[in-house]
């Protein structure tokens, strides 16, 4: 029994001590987990009126680019401008052979001298018709005696049939004579019609002949700057081949996209009268200019509508086809101004209510600049009011009910 007794003992032993020990041990209190609060900017909602300003990227045109084609086929002579030269109204700027069309001008002048010869010889030949018709009927006169002669004297039984026959053919011939007289004389204004009708179209032969021969030399139609030129001295071109691009460098215009959601304003302000004035900064000068018009067709897949700016002054030296990035005043908007970092998708910033984020939608105004140099983002929200403090420093875990804590605070 005493072999068994002593383990218990040593077990209950150990129960004991184990019980003293948890019993005996130092109570500790819960540690609290506190929530990690973001130190931010904030700015206050301050809403005024303002002149909103959007930046475009757009192309420079001229509405006045044309392009010079062949008007003749010939070769070319000359080739007196060069690309990118300024040239004046009526300057040669290319030559071509001419020797075709000199001498279908010849051909075709000499038609026009031989129908003013025919005219000239039907008016001669209806003057003679008209004094010989009153020759012819002074014949017929003599032959109408001859025939009443004839006539008594066959009654009087003195005169011959034969005679009398003979008469009466002379009177019939002369009669024919003056009938056929009085034919051709009112035929003459038929004849004369169908010659002039003949002249007509030979003139007008003459001056396409005419027109042609000066359309081998190519002249600038108005003053501007060289764009293309398409051909070389020796190159064979027909009619209607293109030559030269022109463009007046005086009226330089910039053709840009404005955004859908700007365009009701703009259009409003164009049918009110109201000048959108735009600033361009092209190779360190800085240009003026204001929205002239807007396009009349909508481009497929485009996101907005193109607009033409025109820029005040252009100079010589502003070349099409450049990509420029330039600003444009909008109309006035009642807005509140905040910093592009208060923005989140570009349609929802945050407020700062009691130490917490709250999301809200708003709709972008466009970029207000600062007299600092910096931009600002023109927002209006009804969830907004004079006084709201609104995020001002771009978060990466930005949500609904994050803990924040204004700098200062």
């Amino acid at each position: 029994m005493t072999r068994w007794l002593i383990p218990v003992i040593i077990l209950l032993v150990a129960i004991a001590g184990f019980w003293h020990l948890k019993s005996s041990k130092p109570e500790t209190g819960t540690i609290p987990i506190e929530e990690k609060s973001w130190i931010v900017e904030t700015v206050p909602v301050e809403f005024d009126q303002y002149t909103p300003t959007i930046t475009l990227y757009g192309v420079t045109e001229s509405p006045k680019l044309t392009k010079l084609s062949s008007g003749i086929t010939a070769e070319v002579q000359l080739v007196q401008a060069v690309e990118g030269e300024t040239v004046e109204k009526g300057d040669i700027l290319i030559a071509l052979d001419e020797t075709d069309a000199r001498l279908t001008l010849k051909q075709r002048a000499a038609e026009v001298l031989e129908i003013e010869a025919q005219i000239k010889a039907l008016r001669t030949h209806h003057n003679f018709d008209l004094v010989a018709l009153e020759k012819e009927k002074i014949l017929l006169e003599v032959t109408n005696r001859e025939l009443q002669r004839a006539s008594e004297l066959v009654q009087s039984q003195v005169g011959s049939q034969s005679q009398f026959d003979i008469a009466l053919q002379n009177k019939t011939r002369q009669l024919l004579a003056v009938e056929d007289r009085k034919m051709k004389i009112g035929n003459f204004y038929n004849q004369l019609e169908q010659l002039q009708a003949k002249q007509v179209q030979a003139k007008s032969r003459s001056e396409f002949a005419t027109a042609e021969l000066s359309r081998s030399t190519v002249k600038a139609p108005f003053s501007g700057k060289v764009a293309e030129i398409l051909v070389s001295p020796g190159d064979r071109v027909s009619a209607g081949d293109l030559l030269i691009r022109l463009y007046d460098s005086t009226q330089i215009e910039i053709r840009a996209q404005i955004p859908t959601k700007h365009i009701k304003k703009i259009r409003e302000s164009l049918h009110d009268s109201k000048f959108l004035l735009a600033t361009v900064q092209i190779d360190g000068s800085t240009l003026g200019g204001n929205l002239s018009r807007l396009s009349a067709e909508v481009k497929p897949n485009s996101g907005g509508v193109d607009a033409f700016f025109a820029i005040r002054p252009s100079g010589d030296w502003l070349q099409i086809g450049r990509t420029v990035e330039f600003t444009v005043d909008l109309p006035i908007e009642y807005a509140t101004a905040v910093p592009p970092d208060s923005l989140y998708d570009n349609n929802q910033i945050f407020k700062v209510t009691g130490n917490e984020l709250v999301s809200v939608n708003i709709e972008t105004a466009g970029y207000l600049k600062e007299p600092d140099g910096k931009s600002r983002v023109l927002v209006r929200s009804s969830e907004l009011a004079n006084g709201d403090q609104i995020l001002a420093t771009q978060l990466p875990t930005a949500i609904e009910g994050l803990n924040v804590r204004p700098r200062g605070d």
